[in-house]
């Protein structure tokens, strides 16, 4: 009921201080740099956190400010885009078909500029919203494009080729294919790729200075080699351009610690070191890039793993392995046959007698892995009977008392679905009763959960303590200090201490 005091309260504020009848927006988002989007009718605005209407809702759409430049993108009423700041001032003019933030990355070295698109064509827009590269340019495989070490690939008139962040034309529009650039996870060189008049040129993007091959394909570098392509076989080309390994294999895969898969001309498979020397006979119908240590290998149909020297490490037996990941580094082998799936070490000794009809690695079983893997307590989850069961990184299997579904544990908590929604502890024990009909996969990643409880959305903390009464038709996590809920038409903010405030104008 206090709840409902406030909210009386602080409408009957509003009207009596606006002398004007109340109307709810139609929609409102949470907070973002000190100001909330808000839709009145079809139009667009924002509410500073005293809830006002500072920038007014006269926009056809209108975007969140920016982490890059801090302003915030908007539509006018011919549909054309421009950028406003916090105050609504216009700082760049609506001449825009569309724009494409790109954004900083430990993997690549993204500069903080906005792809856009104006009159069907492309260039880029600084922080400060001046257009650094004219729209003038065609759209390519990519979009958006990015910079990379300064530079950033355009098409004119259907070939490709390379500008600065000032626009100055570094590399000649003549490349029929896109850049294979490096990848700065790995040990590589100063040097691109792409094809020109049937061959791949090596560009030195320090010097800006391209040598012509013989080429018909080539990838970007790996640990110093080049895969290439002449006369439809593969070889390696290393960091000089000198052909360290002829093109003497039907097909060739990266180098990973030394060892490259090739592919002999008989479709035999084996591996070979940098100097092309023979590590592992050609006898295997496909061999992987080897990750920490190990590679899948398959033989008649079966699968298998290998270590560096060639030895079997998981029997090629199997009709499904996973014993590498793209993101995270492996700690067991998945291993599956005849519908049971188990858990080995990577030495290939199994780590407990339990198996499961499916077994799933955290990153194939959930969309946001990228943000959350290294802060659950699991990386395994393994269906067995009907019910679900976590399994840690020692290769445990963590209790989930009987649930058909179960969703990580985090911060010791997993959510767990039979009929209705608990929340289980590391030790097994039921810690949140089943009480709940919904609930969102972001389960206490800041210290609460949302749940839904007879039609109504809630929140509770780690304690199963009531933050947030199960009371409203749509709710949101906190954002900069309030949580954004719905009852029937009217939107409110949700502060720290309960208390509802309906915006309305």
């Amino acid at each position: 009921m206090k709840i409902y005091l406030i909210l009386i309260i602080f409408t009957l504020s509003v009207s009596q201080s606006s002398g004007q009848e109340e109307s709810n927006f139609n929609r409102a988002w949470g907070f973002n740099k000190g100001l909330a989007r808000v839709q009145s009718g079809n139009l667009y605005g924002f509410l500073d956190s005293n809830f006002q209407e500072v920038i007014p809702c006269k926009y056809k759409w209108v975007g969140d400010f920016s982490e890059i430049n801090g302003l915030a993108a908007f539509e006018d009423s011919s549909s054309l885009l421009g950028f406003i700041n916090a105050f609504g001032d216009t700082i760049v003019p609506p001449l825009y078909d569309n724009f494409y933030f790109t954004w900083k990355s430990k993997e690549w070295d993204f500069n903080e500029f906005i792809y856009a698109k104006k009159e069907g064509k492309y260039g880029f827009i600084n922080k400060q919203g001046k257009e650094i590269i004219p729209c003038i340019y065609d759209q390519t495989t990519q979009t958006p494009e990015k910079f990379r070490r300064g530079l950033v690939q355009m098409k004119k008139e259907g070939k490709y080729g390379l500008l600065d962040e000032s626009g100055n034309v570094k590399i000649d529009f003549e490349y029929e294919y896109p850049f294979f650039w490096y990848d700065s996870k790995r040990l590589s060189s100063k040097f691109v790729t792409s094809l020109k008049d049937s061959f791949f040129d090596f560009i030195d993007i320090q010097k800006f200075k391209v040598f012509r091959t013989d080429y018909t394909n080539a990838s970007d570098f790996v640990e110093g080699f080049s895969i290439v392509e002449k006369n439809g076989k593969d070889g390696f080309v290393d960091t000089l351009l000198q052909l360290r390994i002829p093109c003497i294999y039907y097909f060739a895969k990266e180098f990973n610690n030394g060892l490259a898969p090739v592919c002999n001309l008989d479709h035999k498979w084996g591996v070979i070191d940098t100097d092309g020397d023979t590590i592992i006979d050609f006898k295997f119908d496909n061999i992987d890039v080897f990750q920490n240590g190990i590679t899948k290998v398959e033989l008649n149909k079966k699968l298998g793993c290998l270590n560096e020297k060639g030895e079997v490490v998981v029997p090629i037996e199997y009709d499904e392995i996973l014993c590498s990941s793209n993101k995270f580094k492996l700690e067991h082998i998945k291993v599956c046959k005849n519908d049971s799936c188990s858990l080995l070490d990577l030495k290939g000794v199994k780590v407990s007698t339990a198996s499961y009809s499916k077994l799933y690695f955290i990153e194939e079983f959930y969309l946001y892995t990228d943000v959350l893997i290294n802060e659950t307590e699991n990386y395994f989850i393994g269906n067995r009977d009907g019910f679900s069961y976590a399994i840690n990184r020692k290769g445990k299997e963590i209790n989930s008392i009987g649930s058909k579904q179960l969703i990580f544990f985090y911060n010791g908590l997993a959510l767990i679905k039979n009929d209705k929604c608990g929340f289980v502890n590391k030790e097994g024990k039921l810690s949140i009763p089943f009480d709940y009909d919904y609930y969102w996969y972001y389960h206490f990643i800041s210290g609460n959960s949302i749940l839904k409880k007879d039609e109504k959305f809630g929140m509770i903390d780690e304690e199963g303590e009531i933050v947030i009464p199960f009371m409203y038709d749509y709710l949101e996590h906190f954002s900069e200090g309030y949580a954004l809920a719905k009852i029937n038409d009217a939107y409110y903010f949700i502060d720290s201490k309960k208390n509802a405030i309906k915006i309305s104008r």
